[in-house]
């Protein structure tokens, strides 16, 4: 008679003078231990030897499950396979892919570190909020659900930390799937609009009487620091993301060729390919040779005393300060604004003084189409140009209209 639930729970667990084992069909066996442990087993002939596959210990897979795995690795037997080495090879497949920590660990390596700016934030992230109760687990067992577990009530809090996790993870599990490692990729059709995040669109532009403010900041404020009065000037001079300035070394500015360049790994549009080349525009000179002459060692914008980068909190304080300084000095309330939105309001403005595909590349935006594909110009002297009469705005909107004519003579 064949294997059945009840008789399987009978044998479970009783002893018995010695082992014995029961039939079932297509191959399948159980082979009950002196202690009543059950085993489950394929019975099959190869090489025109009898062998024997064990397929796992009840009640841990169920009998269906039992004769499902049996029925499949007969038809890998008659491919020619031993059931025995299939196993064998799908364990080590289970076995690379690892826990969760652990995969996400070699998509790190892989992927991640070298070719990220501040990589360690990001392995920050996933640490926080993805190992506490997923790194132990296999990668492989992990489901949708275990994953929504996380990010979803994540979602009702910090939704912008949710949507970076959720992107993380798609990424890591793409990437381990590409290679085997994992069967299928059950984030690939979840996006963050299913969890209700909608990605804001910023509209903020410092308007002409909040950039004269600013310059009044940089012309009066005794007590702040010389480079990071440079640093927020050159943010708007060249509508530039802060990071490109904030990680760029001294190095990076060549005077005789009058060229910023700006590695790929600074780059958020172009990691791991060609770097970006912006003109230095004469305009720009005074500030940049300040920063170097400040700068203590490699770095153009560094630490206080330490030959390190400005890490992001520090520039991001800058805009809270002088906010705060107008308020507590001439009672001016200023809208908030951020170190990007220096740069929305140059590209803003650069309208006005360029062709749309200049602006969009001063500011290493992506060109639409099949143009950023096969157009790898780089405009330098188109770009210096638009600098050079941003400038000149910026000089007669602040009231120094005398600094715009006297550099103006001088191109002449």
């Amino acid at each position: 008679m064949p294997l059945s639930d009840s008789w399987l729970k009978s044998a479970l667990g009783k002893e018995s003078d010695k082992p014995y084992e029961k039939t079932d069909r297509d191959g399948l066996s159980v082979r009950v231990s002196a202690k009543g442990k059950v085993v489950f087993q394929m019975r099959f002939r190869y090489a025109g030897k009898m062998q024997r596959c064990d397929l796992g210990t009840y009640p841990l897979i169920t009998l269906k499950t039992a004769r499902e795995e049996c029925m499949r690795y007969r038809a890998a037997l008659e491919k020619g396979d031993d059931p025995r080495i299939v196993k064998a090879v799908e364990r080590m497949e289970r076995q690379n892919a690892g826990t969760v920590a652990e995969l996400f660990e070699r998509w790190y390596q892989a992927e991640v570190d070298g070719t990220v700016l501040r990589p360690e934030r990001i392995w920050a992230v996933i640490k926080k909020h993805l190992f506490p109760t997923l790194g132990h687990l296999p990668a492989e067992k992990v489901t949708l659900h275990h994953w929504l577990g996380i990010i979803e009530p994540m979602a009702k809090r910090t939704p912008a930390q949710a949507a970076h996790v959720l992107r993380l993870t798609k990424q890591m599990i793409r990437w381990a799937v590409k290679r085997d490692l994992l069967d299928t990729n059950p984030l690939s059709d979840f996006t963050s609009a299913d969890m209700n995040i909608k990605k804001s669109v910023k509209e903020r532009i410092l308007t002409d009487d909040e950039i004269r403010l600013l310059f009044e900041y940089v012309d009066t404020n005794q007590q702040a620091e010389p480079k990071n009065l440079a640093f927020l000037q050159l943010c708007l001079f060249y509508g530039c993301r802060n990071g490109e300035l904030r990680n760029a070394k001294v190095s990076d500015f060549d005077f005789e060729k009058r060229i910023w360049t700006v590695p790929a790994i600074n780059r958020k549009t172009n990691k791991g390919g060609r770097p970006l080349l912006r003109p230095i525009p004469p305009e720009f000179d005074d500030l940049i040779k300040q920063l170097i002459a400040l700068a203590p060692g490699e770095y153009l914008v560094p630490l206080r005393d330490k030959d390190a980068p400005l890490t992001p909190s520090g520039s991001i304080a800058l805009p809270y300060k002088i906010m705060n300084w107008f308020k507590r000095r001439q009672n001016i309330h200023m809208e908030h604004w951020s170190l990007h939105d220096l740069r929305r309001t140059a590209r803003t403005h650069f309208s006005s003084l360029t062709d749309p595909h200049i602006a969009e590349i001063m500011l290493d935006h992506k060109l639409p189409g099949v143009w950023q594909v096969y157009d790898k110009h780089d405009y330098l002297e188109q770009q210096m140009r638009a600098y050079q009469a941003w400038h000149r705005k910026l000089m007669i909107m602040i009231g120094r209209a005398e600094v715009a004519n006297v550099v103006e003579m001088k191109r002449g």
